[in-house]
C-alpha cells in the first residue's frame, strides 16, 4: 500500500460516523477526568499557593520603655505615613492574591476545559480529527525540545513555531467550520459559500492569514525583556489588535468589491442570475460570505492575541525574581505588576468629577448678554464680514467656558479647588485600589516646565508631585478614602451617595510655593477609575465590535461595486473607512477652525467650503470613530454590554440601509450589456 493510499484510508476513517462518535466520547471522558482530578486537588493547590503568596512586612516589636517605643506612642506624621503605606500594601497584596487564586479556581479551569472540548469536537465533526492530531504531534515534537533544552534564541524559535502552528490550525479549522455552517441549500448560503471558496481559491485570504500569523507570532519576540512588563503588554495589544483590524479591513474591502465587480466584468454573473436568484439574495449572500471570512480572520487573530497576552502576563517583570514575586523582599508587589493587574488587564469603570449645579437664570442672562453684544457688532459691521450670531452656538460657548472655569486652578494655596467623584458605591464594596489620572496645561505648555501640584485626599497625607505639562500621569488611591455623603434630591428628599473628594493646590503645600500661572485641566484631564471585571470579557466585546466594523465596510464595498468598477468601489470603501475612523479628530479640529482670523477679523472665504464638507462628515461618522475597542482594551477601560448592543443596533441599521440601496441598484442594472468598464 502506497503512502497516498494510507493517507486516503486515514482520511476516510476520520470522516466516518463511528470514528466521530468514539472520538467525542474520548474527548469528553478526558475532560471530565481532568476536571474531577483537579477538583480533588484544588484545595491543596490553593493552600500551597496561599502559603507562597505575598506577605506584608511589618515592623519588629520594640522593647517597652525604649526610645523607639516612646516615639511610636504619639500619632506623628511619620507614623501616619507608615500606616498609609501599610494599608495600601495590604490592598495591593489582596489584588494580586485574588488574581493568583483565581488562576487556580475550579471555575476558571472548567471554563477553559469547556472551550477546549468545544474546539476539539468541532474539529472532530468536520472530519479533521486525525489531521489536527498529527499537526499537534508534529508541533509538539518540533517545538518542545527547542523550548525545554534550547538557549534563549532556540527557545524563542520554538515558541514562534508552536504559536504559528496553533494559529494556522485555528484558521484552517474555522474555515472548514464556516463551510459547514453555510452548507444549507438556499440561494443566500450558496452564494456565500461561493465567496468563501473564491477567497481560498484566489489565495488572498491565505496570504493575509499568513501575514497575520507571522506578525503575531513574531511580535512578542521583538519586545525588549528589560522594558517594564506593562509596556510590553500594552505594545503587543496595541500593535497586535490594531494591526489585525487594519489587515482584515483591507481584505474585507478587496474581497467584497472584487467578488461583485469581477463577476460582472467577466460575465460570470450570468450563470448566477439566470437561476431563480433575486437581487436581494445575491447581495445578502455576498455580504454573508465576506462577513464570515472576516469573522474567521478576526477569530484566529483574537485567539493568537489572547494566548500571547496571557503568555506575556505570566512572564517575569524586570524587577521580579519570579512571576508575581518581587526581587525586593520588603515589597508586597512591584509597581510594574500592580499597574498591569489593576489598570491594564482589567475592565475599569471611569468616573469624572461632578460639576456643581448651574444657576439657570445666570446662564440665560450671560447668553442674552453675549447675544446682544454679537448682534450689536453684526449690525455695526458695514463690511458684512461678521457672521450673524447663532444663539445655540453662544449657549454652547457659555457651557464650555463654565467647564473651563471649573477645571482651572489659580496659583493660590489659601483656597484649594475641590473635585468630587460620586457614584462610587461599587468601588467601595470591591475595595480594590483606585486609579486617579490627571493632565493639566499652563501657559504655552513648554515641555521643559515642571509644575509642583499638591493633591489632598481626606484621611491621607498630601501627595506633592512634580509634573510636566500636557502629559497624563496617575497615582493609586485606596478605596478606604471613599466616604459617605448625604445628597439632596430634586424632590427635597435625601439619599446616600459614596464620593471621593480630592483637593488640588496649584503649588507645593509643604514648601508654601505656588506656580507661575493658572493650571487648566482639559475635559478628560481628571478621572477616577476602578476595575469592575477581568480583561478577558472586555477583549471579547472589543473583538465583536471590530467585526461589526468590518461588516459595515463589507456592505459599503458591495453596495458600491453593484454600479462601480473594482478600483472605484475600493476607493469609495477606503474613503468611507478613513472618514469614519478620523471623524472624532475632525470634529475636534473643527472646534478651532473658523472663517474669521486675526485681530483685524479677516474673513477667510476659502475655509467656508472646507467647513461645509467636513462638518457633515464628522457628524455622520462620529459614532463610528467613538467606538475605539482597541484603545479601550489597551488602556483597560470598560467596553460595556450596553455599548456593544448600541453598536450592533447602529451598525446593523446602516448595513440594512446600504443593503436596501445595493439591492435596488443591482435589480435595476442591465447585466447583459454591462462591460465592467
Amino acid at each position: 500500500m502506497t503512502f497516498s493510499e494510507r493517507l486516503a484510508r486515514l482520511n476516510s476513517l476520520q470522516q466516518g460516523l463511528w470514528f466521530k462518535l468514539v472520538a467525542t466520547g474520548v474527548v469528553v471522558a478526558l475532560a471530565v477526568a481532568a476536571l474531577v482530578t483537579y477538583s480533588v486537588r484544588s484545595a491543596a493547590l490553593q493552600r500551597a499557593e496561599a502559603d507562597t503568596l505575598i506577605t506584608i512586612p511589618t515592623a519588629e516589636p520594640k522593647a517597652p520603655g525604649s526610645a523607639e517605643d516612646d516615639r511610636t506612642k504619639a500619632p506623628t506624621a511619620e507614623a501616619q505615613a507608615t500606616e498609609e503605606i501599610r494599608r495600601m500594601a495590604e490592598a495591593n497584596a489582596r489584588v494580586i492574591r485574588n488574581i493568583q487564586l483565581t488562576r487556580y479556581s475550579v471555575g476558571s479551569i472548567a471554563v477553559g476545559l469547556g472551550l477546549g472540548v468545544l474546539v476539539c469536537l468541532a474539529v472532530v465533526w468536520i472530519g479533521s480529527g486525525l489531521t489536527y492530531l498529527a499537526v499537534a504531534t508534529a508541533a509538539l515534537v518540533t517545538a518542545a525540545p527547542l523550548v525545554v533544552f534550547g538557549n534563549e534564541s532556540w527557545r524563542g524559535l520554538g515558541l514562534f513555531l508552536s504559536f504559528a502552528l496553533t494559529l494556522a490550525s485555528v484558521f484552517s479549522g474555522l474555515m472548514q467550520a464556516l463551510r459547514v455552517a453555510l452548507s444549507a441549500s438556499n440561494p443566500v448560503t450558496a452564494i456565500a459559500r461561493n465567496v468563501v471558496s473564491e477567497a481560498v481559491r484566489m489565495r488572498i485570504t491565505v496570504v493575509f492569514m499568513v501575514v497575520l500569523i507571522v506578525a503575531l507570532a513574531a511580535l512578542p519576540g521583538t519586545l525588549d525583556a528589560n522594558t517594564p512588563l506593562r509596556y510590553r503588554v500594552q505594545a503587543f495589544l496595541q500593535y497586535g489588535a490594531g494591526g489585525a483590524f487594519w489587515l482584515v479591513s483591507l481584505l474585507t474591502v478587496f474581497l467584497a468589491a472584487g467578488s461583485v465587480a469581477f463577476e460582472q466584468r467577466d460575465k460570470i454573473i450570468w450563470q448566477t442570475m439566470t437561476k431563480p436568484v433575486k437581487a436581494w439574495q445575491y447581495v445578502l449572500g455576498k455580504w454573508l460570505g465576506v462577513a464570515g471570512v472576516s469573522a474567521v480572520l478576526l477569530l484566529a487573530s483574537a485567539a493568537g492575541i489572547f494566548l500571547f497576552t496571557e503568555y506575556l502576563r505570566n512572564g517575569k517583570a524586570p524587577d521580579e525574581r519570579a512571576p508575581f514575586v518581587p526581587a525586593d523582599e520588603t515589597l508586597a508587589v512591584t509597581e510594574d505588576r500592580l499597574v498591569l493587574e489593576s489598570q491594564i488587564l482589567v475592565a475599569r469603570e471611569t468616573v469624572r468629577p461632578t460639576i456643581p449645579p448651574a444657576d439657570a437664570a445666570a446662564i440665560n442672562a450671560e447668553v442674552k448678554r453675549r447675544f446682544d453684544l454679537a448682534m450689536q457688532e453684526f449690525n455695526n459691521d458695514l463690511t458684512q464680514v461678521t457672521p450673524r450670531p447663532d444663539e445655540q452656538r453662544i449657549m454652547m460657548d457659555v457651557a464650555r467656558d463654565r467647564l473651563t472655569e471649573f477645571l482651572s486652578i489659580p496659583p493660590n494655596l489659601d483656597r484649594p479647588h475641590l473635585y468630587e467623584f460620586d457614584g462610587l458605591k461599587a468601588a467601595k464594596d470591591l475595595g480594590r485600589p483606585l486609579t486617579f489620572r490627571y493632565r493639566f496645561n499652563a501657559g504655552s505648555n513648554l515641555p521643559t516646565d515642571l509644575y509642583r501640584v499638591t493633591f489632598l485626599v481626606p484621611g491621607w497625607n498630601p501627595q506633592i508631585v512634580s509634573a510636566p505639562l500636557g502629559q497624563t500621569l496617575s497615582m493609586t488611591l485606596s478605596a478606604s478614602a471613599i466616604t459617605e455623603k448625604q445628597v439632596q434630591n430634586n424632590d427635597g428628599s435625601t439619599s446616600t451617595d459614596w464620593v471621593l473628594p480630592v483637593y488640588i493646590f496649584n503649588g507645593d503645600l509643604s514648601r508654601q510655593t505656588v506656580n507661575r500661572e493658572t493650571i487648566v485641566f482639559p475635559p478628560d484631564g481628571l478621572e477616577l477609575s476602578y476595575p469592575v471585571s477581568d480583561w478577558r470579557w472586555n477583549f471579547v466585546r472589543a473583538a465583536v465590535v471590530l467585526w461589526l466594523k468590518t461588516t459595515f465596510l463589507a456592505m459599503v464595498a458591495i453596495a458600491a461595486s453593484t454600479f462601480l468598477s473594482f478600483p472605484v468601489a475600493c476607493l469609495t470603501a477606503f474613503g468611507v473607512l478613513w472618514m469614519a475612523e478620523g471623524a472624532t479628530f475632525l470634529a475636534n479640529a473643527l472646534d478651532n477652525y473658523g472663517t474669521i482670523q486675526g485681530s483685524e477679523r479677516e474673513f477667510l472665504w476659502w475655509r467656508v467650503p472646507i467647513i461645509a464638507i467636513a462638518t457633515p462628515i464628522s457628524t455622520i461618522f462620529r459614532f463610528y470613530s467613538d467606538l475605539s475597542p482597541v484603545a479601550n482594551v489597551v488602556e483597560g477601560r470598560l467596553l460595556s454590554w450596553n455599548l456593544l448592543v448600541q453598536s450592533t443596533i447602529i451598525l446593523g441599521s446602516l448595513n440594512a440601509a446600504l443593503f436596501a440601496i445595493g439591492s435596488f441598484i443591482f435589480r435595476r442594472r442591465e447585466l447583459a450589456t454591462y462591460s465592467g468598464q
